[in-house]
């Protein structure tokens, strides 16, 4: 039998053929062997392919940062008992020049001649480490993130095979300690039902303050498990309580450790350009699930409302100024005590209210599991299996068609996680939604409300300016409809007065107003609209009215 080493002969395309090398004596010799010379290109191929075939190394193109490599990180740190954070977890790291050259020693063995013109072993030369990492054109697979638990494939089979799932650029690293119990081939409604029921164990003690919340909960439980079987994007889960110590962040994490093992990573609440930049990092490290803590203000914004809403988002690392795009596939939670949304982010938001009939809830010591998150933990391969059953029965069903109506920018999450709850006989999560809407609206929002309703009542559809009305309210001017009090005056007063600050006179500004009615233009509120009444004179600036909305309108 030959002693010829395995070695790597380049042809034109730099391909790598197949030889058969003789049983190795060692490690190194079972080592596939590249010689060094000049040609920078074809050594940086033979190495791309060779790591791409060796069953030591795991590197892949990133899938959040363009023309990065990253690898898969271990830790053999071991969380202590109730300890949920991410020690211990598999993490994406980037590939470095130090780790790459170490890759490259490590599936190959590198030979240049000596003086004597005898082939020695070498270190890889650093020029081809550097035009490696600068390519930007690799045969690696494309990394889409980690998974510990098994998760749904678009087409609703799981993802329960350990290791890198090409279909879906997912590496499934399952939980050390935990099994998962096998799925059924076509689970049924009844099957659905009672792992339904597991699942609601988790969220039993949980004070919630209608039925609508409690399927919310649940719609927020199964949303990272079967985030793979769905497009688009997933809405807000905003955990609104009366009453501080309610157990809001509890109730993430429980969502998060059912998902991955450990607890939902935090972030405080920021203004809009600090957000976008943390809403950037996350999203490059491919974060699952985040929690913006402790609420206190109004939530929102514009870097919040296109991460909400946007499948790809363009955002500028830090120290670089040019732009990427990455995959937005996180969800994202907020909690807070009454809290308050801004502008659009309403439409984005699902409520989960909590309301604990007690003054201080975090004295409570009555539960069904008194550390529920521990308890949660021994039970994780039982749940996990719970919510994958309840999903995949309503695609084995053929997911039929059983609410009206959908979430627009969330259609995706409506027809798969909303309808799997409403084809159960759950309340309809987007109850919650509209709540979220109604409630937690801007307050910018719920005063053009009351301006509509009160305008239509004092002067019914006739046209106006914004001037005329203030003038009439400071004279106390007769309504259109005899039926309306005085009391409707002071409702518009004080709503028009909350859209604009009053000036030192106490005089509403009538200018200020008439941009915040243009802002509203159109837009169905309540079963009404704003206007323009294009027949009326303009002497006073421009003039509005409000109507009914037409049948068949959407209100």
């Amino acid at each position: 039998m030959s002693k010829a080493k395995k070695e790597v002969r380049l042809g034109r395309a730099g391909e790598v053929p197949r030889t058969n090398a003789p049983m190795p004596k060692s490690r190194a010799e079972a080592r596939p062997t590249v010689r060094v010379s000049s040609d920078i290109r074809q050594m940086r191929l033979a190495a791309e392919a060779h790591l791409l075939a060796s069953p030591e190394i795991e590197i892949y193109q990133s899938n959040a940062s363009p023309g990065e490599l990253v690898s898969i990180a271990r830790s053999s740190a071991r969380n202590s008992p109730g300890d949920h954070a991410s020690a211990g977890g598999p993490v994406i790291v980037p590939v470095s020049r130090a780790v790459l050259r170490e890759f490259m020693s490590t599936a190959m063995t590198w030979l240049r001649e000596d003086a004597s013109g005898k082939e020695v072993p070498t270190l890889p030369p650093q020029p081809v480490v550097d035009a490696m990492l600068a390519s930007g054109s690799w045969p690696f697979p494309v990394l889409a993130g980690i998974v510990q638990v098994p998760s749904l494939r678009p087409d609703g089979t799981v993802l329960d095979s350990p290791g890198y799932d090409a279909r879906t650029g997912l590496y499934f690293a399952p939980a050390r300690g935990v099994s998962f119990a096998p799925q059924a081939a076509s689970p049924t409604h009844d099957e659905a039902l009672s792992a339904l029921e597991a699942l609601r164990e988790v969220i039993v003690d949980f004070p919630f303050e209608s039925p609508h919340d409690e399927s919310a909960a649940l719609a927020a439980m199964l949303t990272p498990l079967a985030r793979g079987a769905f497009e688009g994007c997933v809405p807000l889960f905003c955990v609104d309580a009366t009453t501080p110590g309610s157990g809001k962040g509890l109730l993430v994490d429980c969502c998060a450790l059912l998902a991955t093992g450990r607890s939902a990573p935090r972030v405080a609440p920021t203004a809009n350009d600090e957000m976008e930049k943390r809403i950037t990092a996350c999203l490059r490290a491919l974060t699952p699930i985040l929690l913006i803590d402790n609420v206190d203000r109004p939530f929102g914004g514009s870097a919040v409302d296109a991460m909400l809403t946007a499948p790809t988002w363009l955002g500028r690392f830090l120290g670089s100024s040019s732009m990427s795009e990455m995959p937005n596939r996180m969800l994202c939670f907020i909690t807070g005590n009454n809290i308050r949304l801004l502008g659009d982010t309403p439409r984005r938001s699902i409520r989960i209210r909590l309301a604990p009939p007690t003054e201080r809830p975090a004295e409570r010591a009555s539960f069904r599991h008194r550390r529920l998150l521990p308890w949660l933990e021994r039970e994780r391969g039982r749940l996990v299996a719970a919510a994958l059953t309840v999903v995949r029965a309503y695609i084995c069903a053929g997911r039929p068609a059983v609410a009206e109506g959908t979430m627009g920018s969330f259609e995706g999450w409506a027809d798969l996680v909303r309808a799997t709850l409403v084809w159960l006989e759950q309340p309809d999560p987007l109850r919650a939604w509209h709540e979220a809407q109604a409630v937690c609206g801007d307050d910018e929002v719920l005063s053009m409300r009351v301006v509509l309703r009160s305008l239509f009542t004092l002067r019914g559809e006739s046209g106006f300016a914004v001037r005329e009305v203030i003038e009439d309210l400071e004279r106390g001017g007769r309504p259109v409809d005899a039926g309306a009090t005085e009391s409707t005056r002071l409702e518009l007063r004080e709503a028009l007065a909350s859209l604009v600050p009053e000036s030192s006179e106490s005089r509403l500004d009538a200018r200020r107003l008439g941009r915040v009615f243009a802002n509203y233009r159109g837009r169905p509120m309540d079963g009404l609209k704003l206007v323009p009444d294009v027949l009326g004179s303009a002497r006073l600036g421009a003039r509005w009215c409000v109507t009914e909305l037409n049948h068949g309108e959407s209100p």
